[in-house]
């Protein structure tokens, strides 16, 4: 049933294969020539960066990074306050712990809504994982059974 039989069912699969490839080929050009585009501003702006600044080296200035896409499920800060709050006596957690927390506080199951569920504990994974690069807090452990808990400097702040 899914196959194809006849000769002209093949002229149509080729044909349209065809088409798509042209539209993709036509795609990556433009958007080859768009990064030629961009190359060629940095060059400008480097140049103009060394005019002002000779011992400045463009190559050093990071790239922005893109934002994650906000949540509708949490308010800016959010995540960071839960965080706090369920690390706030000394207590060792996990990321999973924070969201199941997170989700019955917003009426939702974490038992039978699992993308849900993934998406709110990547989402507090990727703040825990920046609050550990500013030394807010820790990790314990690594790979899935990781665990966080306050920073030393963190704890004294609390007591």
């Amino acid at each position: 049933m899914g196959e194809l039989s006849k000769p002209e069912d093949h002229i149509v699969a080729v044909r349209a294969l065809c088409d798509k490839r042209a539209e993709v080929a036509l795609q990556l050009s433009e958007m080859e020539r768009r990064q030629d585009q961009l190359r060629a501003e940095l060059v400008h702006i480097d140049a103009v960066l060394r005019l002002f600044r000779p011992d400045l080296d463009p190559a050093d200035i990071p790239a922005r990074k893109r934002r994650h896409a906000r949540s509708d499920y949490f308010a800016h800060g959010e995540i960071t306050r839960r965080a706090y709050d369920a690390m706030r006596s000394g207590v060792i957690v996990a990321a999973a712990d924070i969201a199941s927390l997170a989700m019955a506080d917003k009426g939702l199951d974490g038992a039978n809504d699992a993308k849900t569920r993934a998406d709110f504990v990547r989402r507090i994974t990727m703040q825990l994982n920046a609050m550990a690069r500013d030394g807010r807090v820790a990790k314990v452990g690594s790979g899935r059974g990781v665990k966080w808990k306050l920073a030393v400097r963190e704890q004294a702040l609390n007591t």
